[in-house]
Order: structure tokens, then sequence, then C-alpha cells
């Protein structure tokens, strides 16, 4: 393990602080970044829709297969496969950009998508696909669009419906849930 950890932040002028890539551009444009550790200063989702691969987050190996969706939590460590060559998504947020509320607030910090206590939110996306798939094409379509006082809130709600969508999803799936007992 390298004595810094870099901290890869987002590029300078980028609108909202939320930014949709490419996961073969990301992977070609910063390899030597993205395939040792560095620490996120934001949000992230992660979309490996085609390849098999490993990943690693805060030093934990993780076996990625297709269509395999993996959150990753401000401030998490992060490293890319050196021998993969990732196919997919990589959604990047701050947490300025989403909590304009406290409820926003709440959902973000309560939410199992980035605040799984027994293990790393990553599941393979099955009943849900297609619902994230329609999300993630009206994203880049808003994104597409000219700059205008109604782009933020509405990239917003849909971040918004694309983790409810995948939070639905991972609860289907091999998720435990821990209540606290206050009766």
């Amino acid at each position: 393990m390298p004595k810094t950890i870099k901290k890869y932040n987002f590029k300078e002028g980028l609108p909202h602080e939320f930014e949709i890539m490419d996961l073969s551009q990301l992977y070609q444009n910063n390899y030597d970044e993205a395939t040792n550790p560095h620490q996120l200063e934001f949000y992230q989702i992660l979309w490996f829709k085609k390849g098999v691969s490993k990943h690693w987050v805060d030093f934990k190996e993780l076996n990625i297969t297709p269509n395999t969706l993996l959150f990753l939590n401000k401030n998490s460590v992060q490293k890319f496969d050196k021998k993969g060559y990732p196919r997919g998504k990589s959604i990047l947020f701050t947490e300025d950009f989403f909590c304009k509320t406290k409820t926003d607030i709440a959902h973000l910090k309560s939410s199992i998508l980035f605040n799984d206590l027994l293990s790393i939110s990553k599941f393979t996306v099955e009943n849900e696909s297609l619902n994230l798939q329609k999300i993630l094409n009206q994203i880049t379509l808003e994104l597409e669009q000219p700059k205008d006082n109604f782009q933020a809130n509405i990239l917003r709600n849909l971040l918004k419906n694309f983790l409810l969508h995948s939070e639905r999803e991972r609860r289907t799936q091999d998720f435990i849930e821990i209540k606290s007992d206050n009766n």
C-alpha cells in the first residue's frame, strides 16, 4: 500500500458536481490513477455491464461479473484491475449536489446502498435492469441539454429514482437487514 492515497476529484468546471462517464474511457484516460488505490471525494456508482474482472474497495477484493452494480461511499478507497478492461458506466455525485433538504441527507445516510454494515453494496442487476437503463438514458439525454435553471433538479430527481430502483433490486437479493430492538 502506498504511503499516500491519491484523491480523485471532479475535473474543474463540471456542472452540478454530477457526472456520468463511460468506464472504458475512464479506464483508458486515467489508467495509472484508476489501477492504483485512490480515495474518492464523492459518491460513485459503477455499473459493470460487460466483462469479468476484479475491483478493490477499501482494500477488499471483489469479483466483478457482467451486469454488476457497485456503490461506493464518499471517502472509499478503490482500485481497478490492471488486467481488466471494464465496460459500463460510472455515475459520480457529491453530497452537495444530492442533499438539498434534510430528507435528502437522511436518505443518503440511511440507504443500504452506501451504508451496508455487513458488506460493500455489490450485486447483479436482474429485475430492475430495464428500469435502471431507462433512467440512465434519461440522465444522459438531460446532460446533453443546454444548462438551465431546471437541469440540476431534473438530474437530482433522476438520480434519486436510480437509487430507489437499485435499492429495490438490492433488497430482493442476498441482503440481510439488521433492525434495532427498540420495543
